[in-house]
């Protein structure tokens, strides 16, 4: 059953109960009501027949009551009152009936105890009557007077009422129940339209969105619903890009295992089958040693790359200038070979760095931007503070970067020219490692070609400041 069918029933057995309960209430308190008034009305009215003829018996210089009997015929020929029949009765014997209607009396209903009288009510072929019973002195005698009213009109309303009742309940139900039908599927529309929404995500199609059509909690689950399916496929896109990523690295790191392995095992087994001379044999063990060291490097620059990514890092007090100024000591023998120039240009200060991966960032910045200057020119590096760190810009002279290739530099194993790098003793994982260091760093990196020729690189780490 669904759930705006649930809602609907729900919703008519409420009205049914709540109109149904409320109306019989209704009807049967009216009905109380007509029934006591006109019950003292009966009462009153007895009353004063009583009365009127405890003043005739009292006046009368009769022994008998023939005085009473008198003043019943008398009343009844002057119009009487309010009731439909009077008798006049003594030890079971009648002595007066005003109308056939006093055979529907009820003989038990009689007292004897003068002053009080009973009521009673009872139903006839013609409808409904009230009996009022009491009894007089009248000399020795006790009369038993019996009056009868007709109240079939009060039962008349009420079933007149309750016919409207009915009617009107039939109405309001249907009128119900169409007005519930038509709330609970505004209602149940808008969960129903997120289930839809849900299995089409789940069936794999993450472009569609719940429609948000209100500002209440359905409005705002269908927001939540939304910015979850945007976090989920933006989660998605960013694993499938780890996936290509991690594809497109196990395929390099196989390509780079492969011409090193290749070499080191051919000039190996050359070694080992046959008798060379001095100089081919140095040749050879020569080449395996390179090849070796580049392996080694590899592994080792892996290493570091898996350390930078658990990223946690212990942060101490450090000078960017004065890491720049060591690193450019270290390096800069190897760049006048040949025949680039380097340029510091430091501010001073404190920031929270960890020194040795920060040296490292430095190095691979340093080394890429040389190995793009195969004519010499000028490498200018400076370093300066910042609100929650230090800024590093490195501008080079060299070859510069294409600009559809700007995205993808820091792809581990990716380089921009390949048979130069390699060539030149690189593995394609010296800016891979630096992005690294930078995200560990909380901090951001930017390559800009510029013109006519060269690339500057912006660092920004922001580990913090000492307090």
């Amino acid at each position: 059953m669904k759930f705006r069918t649930k809602i609907a029933i729900c919703m008519v057995v409420f009205l049914s109960l709540a109109f149904g309960i409320g109306g019989s209430i209704l009807i049967a308190m009216s009905f109380d009501a007509d029934l006591r008034q006109e019950k003292s009305a009966a009462t009153d009215s007895y009353q004063t027949i009583l009365n009127m003829l405890a003043v005739v018996n009292s006046v009368s210089t009769q022994t008998y009551y023939g005085d009473v009997v008198d003043a019943l015929e008398q009343l009844e020929e002057n119009g009487g009152g309010s009731w439909s029949a009077l008798r006049l009765s003594v030890d079971g014997n009648v002595y007066y009936e005003s109308s056939s209607l006093a055979s529907y009396m009820d003989d038990s209903v009689s007292t004897e105890s003068v002053g009080r009288y009973q009521l009673l009510i009872f139903q006839e072929e013609d409808g409904y009557y009230l009996q009022v019973s009491g009894a007089l002195e009248a000399g020795e005698k006790i009369l038993c007077l019996d009056s009868l009213y007709d109240i079939t009109s009060i039962y008349e309303s009420r079933s007149e009422q309750q016919k409207l009742y009915r009617y009107v309940f039939w109405i309001i139900i249907l009128a119900g129940f169409g007005l519930s039908w038509l709330m609970s599927w505004f209602f149940a529309n808008p969960p129903a339209q997120l289930a839809k929404t849900a299995r089409k995500i789940s069936g794999g199609d993450l472009s569609v969105r719940a429609q948000v059509k209100s500002g209440d909690e359905i409005g705002l689950l269908s927001e939540d619903f939304n910015q979850m399916t945007d976090r989920l496929q933006q989660q998605i896109g960013e694993l499938k890009d780890a996936m290509e990523r991690q594809e497109i690295f196990m395929g390099d790191f196989a390509h780079e295992l492969k011409t090193p392995m290749t070499a080191i095992i051919g000039y190996a087994d050359l070694l080992r089958s046959r008798d060379l001379p001095d100089a081919q044999r140095r040749e050879a063990a020569n080449y395996i040693f390179s090849e070796g060291k580049r392996l080694e490097k590899l592994s080792l620059r892996i290493l570091e790359l898996l350390f930078t990514k658990k990223g946690e890092l212990a942060m101490t007090p450090t000078q960017p200038a004065k890491l720049v100024r060591d690193v450019a000591d270290l390096i800069r023998p190897v760049l006048e070979e040949k025949g680039i120039v380097l340029e510091l240009d430091c501010e001073d200060g404190f920031c929270l760095l960890e020194p040795s991966l920060t040296t490292s960032l430095l190095i691979n910045l340093i080394d890429n931007a040389g190995k793009s200057m195969m004519d010499g020119g000028t490498i200018r590096v400076s370093s300066s503070m910042i609100k929650d760190g230090c800024r590093f810009l490195v501008d080079d002279e060299g070859c510069g970067i294409p600009p559809e290739e700007v995205g993808r530099i820091t792809n581990a194993f990716y380089r921009v020219d390949k048979s130069r790098s390699r060539a030149q003793g690189g593995v394609g994982l010296g800016l891979a490692l630096c992005l690294e260091i930078v995200r560990a760093h909380e901090g951001t990196i930017d390559f800009e070609p510029r013109r006519p020729r060269g690339t500057r690189v912006t660092v920004r780490l922001r580990g913090g400041v000492p307090e």
